[in-house]
């Protein structure tokens, strides 16, 4: 009975021990499950998948329509500023435009009542007893002028006979009393060609006599104030002496709104003078100088007496050689013309140099209605300029580009900028 319960007393240590080595494994094995965990990096988080990618394009469309919105607000803006601009100036304009007929009117209501005759002379009227007035200011013509005075008009009938022996004015007293004179001047009016003529197309000056007796009749001071429109018809040239001439009268014709002078014959010189007698003009609405050959001299003093003109609705400067230099000029000068509708400026060679020039300020002519381009060596570069150029002349019905060497590239540029042009 002793052995037994040593056998059970072992059997039990045994199973204690067992037990004992059990929980030692089982807390091994835990430390190890532990160190692992403590080991293993954690997983990342994934976040849940958005929409994000729609929202961000529907931001870009918002700011790109923003920015459009922004850009088309400061254009809309600078636009009504030019407007303003050109309305203030043309108020401007006006309102001067007034004040010197109102003064003028008192001046020329005495002149009347005095029954003064003839004014003062000027050296090439003196011999012939023509008068002309000094300077005069605007007044109003048609029916608001004054009547001349009997004197006046027997003064005016006088010179007009002497007028009329070598040309002719339309109309008579009656035309020159409704501000108009248009004046022909026959061949017979150039006297017999001196040696040294050739360079005025084989033709003489003009007869003294009859160009005193028609400046006496231009500068009366019954016509010359309220004369608005003078129209030269000439079979004889007028020359320099004859362009100077006229150069020195026209500050005396301020109410004058058309001039055209078209293939007077005026040459370099001639034509320098009379550009500087329509720097006076500021009234002017149609300006016409074309074929008098003023060359590039005669192109940069047009240029420099245009920039006073900004009620200049027509210009026609055509065949006269003002090739590039003259053509520059002239180009920047259309920046002081924004009411012209009418340009002709072909057959003057400007080069592709000028052509972009004047392309550079036509863009701004939005009123323009007609564009004479022809004949100006405009070639690709110009041409390509002037294409480009059309884009805001909405309201352009009239385009002439013939012989201008624009090669295919200046060709397709202008026929990409024409679809847009409905009025032409």
């Amino acid at each position: 009975g002793r052995g037994g319960g040593v056998c059970v007393a072992l059997s039990g240590n045994r199973m204690a021990a067992a037990m004992a080595a059990a929980a030692a494994a089982e807390e091994e094995d835990d430390e190890e499950k532990e160190q692992e965990e403590q080991d293993v990096e954690p997983e990342p988080v994934i976040a849940p998948v958005t929409s994000a990618a729609p929202a961000n394009k529907r931001s870009a469309r918002k700011s790109q329509a923003e920015r459009e919105r922004e850009e088309a607000a400061q254009e809309a803006a600078r636009m009504e500023e030019e407007l303003a601009r050109a309305a203030a100036e043309k108020a401007a304009a006006k309102k001067d435009k007034e004040a010197r007929r109102q003064q003028a009117r008192k001046q020329r209501e005495g002149a009347v009542a005095n029954a003064a005759g003839p004014g003062p002379a000027v050296p090439d009227a003196a011999a012939d007893g023509t008068g002309v007035v000094d300077s005069p200011k605007k007044v109003e013509a048609d029916e608001s002028m004054p009547k001349m005075s009997q004197a006046q008009r027997e003064d005016l009938e006088r010179l007009l006979q002497v007028v009329n022996e070598l040309g002719k004015i339309e109309g008579g007293v009656d035309a020159l009393q409704r501000g108009k004179a248009q004046v022909l001047i026959y061949r017979e009016a150039a006297t017999a060609p001196a040696d040294d003529a050739v360079s005025n197309g084989g033709y003489g000056a003009l007869d003294s006599r009859w160009l005193r007796a028609l400046a006496g009749v231009l500068l009366h001071p019954s016509v010359a104030p309220g004369l608005r429109s003078l129209t030269l018809l000439c079979y004889a040239p007028l020359g320099a002496e004859g362009g100077e001439a006229l150069g020195r009268g026209l500050p005396s014709l301020p109410l004058l709104e058309t001039l055209s002078l078209s293939r007077a014959g005026l040459g370099q010189e001639g034509s320098i003078a009379v550009a500087e007698g329509i720097f006076a003009l500021t009234g002017l609405e149609q300006l016409n100088l074309s074929f008098n050959n003023m060359g590039p001299d005669g192109g940069e003093a047009l240029a420099n007496a245009l920039r006073r003109h900004s009620n200049l609705q027509a210009l026609m400067i055509s065949e006269n050689f003002v090739s590039d230099r003259g053509g520059i000029s002239l180009g920047m000068a259309l920046a002081f013309l924004p009411a012209l509708r009418d340009l002709r400026i072909n057959h003057n060679y400007i080069g592709p140099e000028a052509a972009t020039a004047v392309a550079h300020h036509v863009a701004r002519l939005t009123a323009l209605r007609c564009l004479y381009l022809s004949n100006s060596e405009l070639c690709v570069e110009g041409g390509s300029a002037v294409a480009d150029s059309l884009g805001r002349l909405s309201q352009l019905r009239v385009l002439q580009m013939r012989t201008n060497l624009l090669g295919p590239e200046g060709v397709t540029r202008l026929a990409h900028a024409l679809p847009p042009l409905h009025a032409l």
